[in-house]
């Protein structure tokens, strides 16, 4: 059984006007909407709603409720974010479950940190190829040693911060990186690209257009009413007021 879990956030809308003559603010408020996207080989559901732990619950209610959890192993696919993980571990650290880093998250975590390590881009993308190569197969004490160890005369001279910054970022999350190159050839996913277009489907392709701000009740209902379409269960809520809160068998996934 695997689970992709995610946030994805849109402007929130002001409660009053702006006063006038008032300065810009500098980062504007949002509204964050929690997606999580369950699948097997059979089917798969969309849950989405306000704040990562309640959909985190919800996602554990609908494993009980389906019997998915009865001997399956459970996989999480997350991007670094430290809350996800939290909310996981309180919700279902009362059996085994398997958190895989996004491969994709990861690489262009690498990529961004030694742009900003490495003196130019020939340099960079030979340290990165390097670096990918060990991750890729799960080797994370030998990539941790391969940046503590970078060329001093191809690193910047203030690079020591950023290199830093990278080597904890790999040790946080050195228990989620897998040997991804097993994974692939096992036929496994090393990707949480269901929830990102999960996200794209039920919030972002909507709510995300130039000019908009939601609230907080406005977004998280809209969200809910495209993830019913999304889940087939827009015409029984509608005329019925009911839901199957099950595997959809019928439509074609949302990835």
């Amino acid at each position: 059984m695997n689970v992709s879990i995610d946030d994805v956030g849109v402007v929130e809308q002001k409660s009053t006007g702006r006063v006038k003559g008032a300065p810009p603010k500098e980062h504007k408020k949002r509204v964050e909407n929690t997606v999580a996207h369950i699948q097997n080989n059979t089917g798969f559901y969309i849950l989405t709603g306000l704040d990562m732990l309640p959909v985190v619950i919800t996602t554990l209610a609908f494993l009980l409720k389906n019997l998915l959890l009865n001997n399956q192993a459970l996989t999480f696919f997350v991007d670094g974010a430290q809350n996800i993980r939290n909310s996981i571990l309180a919700v279902f650290g009362w059996r085994p479950f398997e958190v895989v880093l996004d491969w994709h998250h990861l690489s262009k975590k690498c990529a961004e940190r030694l742009s900003l390590i490495m003196k130019g881009s020939k340099s960079r993308n030979e340290m990165l190829k390097i670096l990918s190569k060990l991750l890729w197969r799960g080797e994370v004490d030998a990539a941790i040693t391969f940046l503590q160890n970078l060329p001093a005369d191809k690193i910047k001279s203030d690079a020591n911060k950023e290199i830093e910054r990278l080597v904890n970022y790999i040790l946080r999350n050195k228990d989620f990186i897998p040997c991804y190159a097993l994974r692939k050839e096992l036929n496994l996913r090393n990707s949480s690209n269901r929830v990102e277009k999960a996200n794209d489907l039920v919030v972002a392709a909507r709510q995300k257009n130039k000019g908009m701000s939601w609230s907080r009740n406005g977004s998280t209902a809209l969200a809910n009413i495209r993830a019913l379409r999304r889940n087939d269960e827009a015409h029984a809520w509608n005329y019925n007021g009911e839901m199957r809160f099950s595997l959809n068998y019928r439509m074609q996934d949302a990835a």
